[in-house]
């Protein structure tokens, strides 16, 4: 007879022994399963009636991570323990194991000497397979204390470039967050619980032989600085990239014309451009972490600032540039320096439309219509423009945006 919950198995009532086998008492015990041969069940009291002989009492784990502080314990009908143990996934993979016991008097031939590896606890009867005597010691090659002759491993003590658990330091956490990313430094590193054994902390500095602050102890790329002469017909324009979580733009830019310059990694950098007299397109993009980056361009007390993505315009000397530069015109260009005729001005009510997004990433597509006239924000976190219409009812529209 079997039963889930609390059974009991019997064979010959005159030929067992009753015993009392609990199961459980972990955080999980739903997920525990156990079976003695044909015979299996769930976590909970059970009383069994096996006959004398040698058994496997097999364990298993559902969720395949032990079981989560379970135990079994196996008793006769005197409260003495015949066998106990558990899955605890580090003696075992966490989702079977065996355990091998006797009830009765069982006659089991074997090595019964414990000083030898084929011992074998359940022997009762020596047999003579006693041959391989035990040598104690760490059997790690790459430790410093490896014993060749061992065969039980014991602890190993292991030094740099090993960590203390026997790891290459470089494919450990702390190397990955220093090193690799170079999110931290190494004490705010260990701060978190992290083993940083034999990692140290990089020198950042310029690895260009060519560049004025060249560092042939630097590990790691920093901002390079250049001496630039500029010729008697450009500007030179000073730029200054800075990110805010000091570990620079990833594969972020900032173009300005032909000019692509970045911030490898670190706080900030700077850069000196020479550039003619012109309208330079200037636009920033690409960084993973686009709020962490700023940047500021400047000539003498000129300054264009902005961060990540941005879209603008640069202009360099004197200009001539052609547009509207009556401020009260529709088509008002502010960098216009030469009136073109181009001026359109509103003949019926003018209205100014803000747009704003709240992640300061533009609007994904999304699409503002009102009546005729189409608006979106492609970059940024706010931007705005100007309507005229006409007396009238207008349909308004707001959509088709990923965000």
């Amino acid at each position: 007879m079997a039963m889930i919950g609390s059974f009991a198995f019997t064979t010959n009532a005159q030929d067992c022994d009753s015993l009392t086998l609990t199961v459980g008492g972990g955080s999980w015990d739903s997920e525990i399963g156990w079976s003695i041969g044909e015979t299996s069940g769930l976590a909970g009291t059970h009383v069994l009636c096996l006959e004398d002989g040698l058994y496997s009492f097999d364990m298993t784990d559902a969720y395949g991570d032990g079981w989560n502080g379970g135990t079994f314990s196996m008793s006769d009908s005197e409260g003495n323990v015949i066998v106990s143990g558990g899955l605890d996934g580090i003696n075992d993979d966490g989702a079977a194991g065996s355990v091998a016991f006797t009830v009765g008097e069982v006659a089991i031939v074997g090595c019964t000497d414990s000083m030898y590896l084929e011992y074998d606890a359940l022997a009762n009867s020596d047999d003579g397979s006693c041959a391989t005597m035990i040598v104690e010691g760490c059997t790690d090659e790459n430790a410093d204390n490896y014993a060749p002759d061992a065969n039980v491993s014991t602890d190993c003590v292991y030094s740099c470039p090993l960590t203390p658990d026997g790891i290459d330091y470089m494919e450990g956490d702390c190397y990955y967050y220093v090193w690799d990313m170079g999110w931290y430094d190494v004490a705010t590193t260990e701060s978190y619980g992290i083993d940083c054994s034999c990692v140290e902390d990089p020198i950042y500095g310029c690895l260009d032989e060519t560049a004025d602050n060249y560092n042939a102890d630097a590990d790691l790329d920093g901002p390079c600085e250049y001496t630039v002469t500029c010729a008697d017909d450009e500007t030179e324009v000073s730029v200054m990239m800075m990110d805010s979580w000091g570990d620079g733009w990833d594969a972020g830019t900032l173009v300005v014309g032909d000019n692509s310059l970045s911030l490898p990694s670190g706080a900030e950098g700077s850069a000196t451009l020479c550039l003619a007299d012109g309208v330079y397109a200037v636009t920033a993009g690409g960084s993973s972490y686009g709020s962490e980056v700023s940047w500021t361009i400047s000539m003498g007390g000129d300054i264009l600032a902005g961060g990540s993505p941005f879209a603008g315009e640069l202009i360099v000397g004197d200009v001539a540039i052609a547009g509207c530069t009556d401020a009260a015109a529709l088509n008002f260009n502010a960098n216009a320096t030469e009136d073109d005729g181009s001026c359109e001005y509103c003949d019926g009510t003018e209205f100014v439309v803000t747009m704003i997004d709240s992640y300061g990433d533009g609007w994904n597509g999304n699409v503002l219509a009102i009546g005729s006239d189409t608006l979106t924000l492609a970059t940024g976190s706010e931007g705005s423009a100007t309507l005229c219409l006409a007396d009238g009812i207008y349909a308004v529209t707001n959509g088709g945006g990923s965000f």
